[in-house]
C-alpha cells in the first residue's frame, strides 16, 4: 500500500518562513544583548569581585554565541556589558580569542565538508573575495559587525585554507572589533546605570 507524500510548502510559504526566520534572528539576539547588558550592570559590584572567572565566563561564552548555527548570538553585547566591571582591554582580548574559537566551528565542517556551502550569489561573491584576496577578506569581516562570518569561515574551510591563515586574521580582526565594544561599554554603561537601576527599582 503506497501512502501519499506530504505536501510540500509552496512558494509563498517558504518566504514567508525565511522571512519570519530573518525578523526573529534580528530581534532575539537584540533582546538577549539588552536583557545581559540590564542583569551585569545590576550585579556589577559582585561581578567585580570575580575578575578571574570573569574574563573565563567571557571567553566561555563568546565561543558559544559564535559557535551556534541556529541563530546569532549577541556576543558583542557580553563585551559590551562587561567593559563596564573589567578592564576593557582584557575583556576585548578574552571575548575575542573567545570568538576565534568559536568561529572554527564552522572553519572545520567546511573543511571536513560536512557543511554544505551555500550557492547563493552572495556566498559565490564572498568565496571569491576569499579566494582572491585570502587574509585580508578575512579580517575585514572579523572586524566588521556584520552576520556573515559564519560563512566566512565555512568557505575558508572548503577552501582548505591554511588553519593559520584562517585564524591570525580572525584573531586580529576579532580582538579589534571587541575592543570598540568593551570601550564603548566602558564609556556609555556608567552613564545608563543610573537609569537601569531607577527602571528596577
Amino acid at each position: 500500500m503506497e501512502f501519499p507524500e506530504a505536501p510540500k510548502a509552496d512558494v509563498p510559504t517558504r518566504l514567508l518562513l525565511k522571512r519570519l526566520y530573518e525578523v526573529i534572528s534580528t530581534i532575539v539576539p537584540i533582546g538577549v544583548a539588552v536583557l545581559v547588558t540590564i542583569i551585569i550592570t545590576i550585579y556589577h559590584d559582585e561581578l567585580a569581585n570575580y575578575a578571574t572567572y570573569g574574563y573565563l565566563g567571557i571567553f566561555v561564552a563568546c565561543v558559544a554565541a559564535n559557535s551556534t548555527v541556529l541563530l546569532p548570538a549577541p556576543s558583542s553585547g557580553i563585551v559590551f556589558a562587561f567593559g563596564n566591571v573589567y578592564p576593557p582591554f582584557w575583556v576585548a582580548v578574552a571575548g575575542g580569542l573567545g570568538a576565534t574559537t568559536g568561529e572554527l566551528v564552522g572553519y572545520f565542517a567546511g573543511w571536513s565538508g560536512r557543511r554544505i556551502v551555500d550557492r547563493s550569489e552572495k556566498a559565490q561573491r564572498v568565496k571569491e573575495w576569499v579566494k582572491r584576496y585570502g587574509e585580508l577578506t578575512i579580517f575585514i569581516f572579523a572586524f566588521l559587525p556584520l552576520p556573515l562570518f559564519d560563512l566566512v569561515g565555512g568557505i575558508s574551510g572548503a577552501l582548505r585554507l591554511n588553519l593559520f591563515r584562517f585564524l591570525i586574521p580572525t584573531i586580529l580582526g576579532k580582538i579589534l572589533k571587541m575592543m570598540t565594544y568593551a570601550y564603548a561599554g566602558a564609556g556609555l554603561l556608567p552613564l545608563l546605570e543610573p537609569i537601569i537601576h531607577g527602571l528596577m527599582g
